[in-house]
């Protein structure tokens, strides 16, 4: 029987907590990282720290050592002064270290051969930097109130994501008025395999219908005879 001496290392920058579980000469075997977010609550802001990159080193699974990483996160976060820890869960695992289910995932699905059938009144471009303070400012304006979104600054926020489910880049673009201004934006990806909406703003409802458009023809091209909309129903 040989023993370990494990030791716990906590690493912060830009945000962004890094635990890591080491035993002997062996660094990193079991890692997570916390992500500093605010997040609403109604009107509300919390102080939510975002679980990503749990994982313990093949070789090394089996003995514990991610349910102790996992132990002292929670611990980081109560000295850190945080509000609310989330995740995208695994059952049978995250449950044993206090997490439950809190926020509802809603998908929209449309067939491709009814999109087609929209008509477009709207300008689409892809989203440029240049854009950030308006696609923000839409942004907060639509999510305002609403529980579990994330605060989206410009000191911050960086790039336009697809969400755990996807591992494809996202594809950001925004919607203009006559005169070139965004008025709205929406992100999908750029895999073959589907054709997904994974997020969207507007400064009124009628940019949808120039968005149907867009993606329809997207899925046409790809052949793919539905379209998935994973956004707030």
């Amino acid at each position: 029987l040989r023993l370990y001496v494990m030791r716990i290392e906590r690493s912060f920058d830009n945000h962004v907590w890094k635990v890591s579980l080491s035993i002997e000469d062996e660094d990193d075997v079991s890692r997570l990282w916390i992500f500093e977010h605010d997040m609403r609550l109604g009107s509300a802001l919390l102080k939510m720290g975002g679980i990503g990159g749990v994982g313990t080193r093949e070789e090394h699974r089996m003995k514990g050592y991610s349910r102790h990483v996992m132990e002292d996160s929670t611990a980081l976060m109560t000295e850190h002064g945080f509000d609310v820890a989330m995740l995208f869960g695994i059952a049978n695992f995250y449950p044993k270290f206090g997490y439950a289910t809190a926020l509802s995932e809603s998908r929209i699905t449309l067939r491709t051969e009814d999109a087609l059938e929209a008509v477009p009144s709207h300008q689409i471009r892809a989203f440029e930097m240049r854009d950030i303070p308006n696609v923000l400012a839409i942004y907060a304006m639509n999510n305002a109130e609403r529980t579990g979104t994330l605060v989206r600054d410009a000191a911050r926020w960086k790039e336009f994501k697809m969400g755990s489910s996807f591992r494809e880049d996202a594809a950001p673009f925004v919607v203009l008025d006559k005169a070139e201004q965004v008025i709205g934006y929406f992100v999908c990806d750029e895999t073959q395999a589907h054709c997904t909406l994974s997020d969207i703003g507007f400064q009124d409802r009628t940019i949808f219908e120039t968005i149907v458009c867009f993606l329809a023809d997207r899925a046409s091209h790809i052949k793919q005879e539905e379209i998935a909309c994973a956004i707030p129903a």
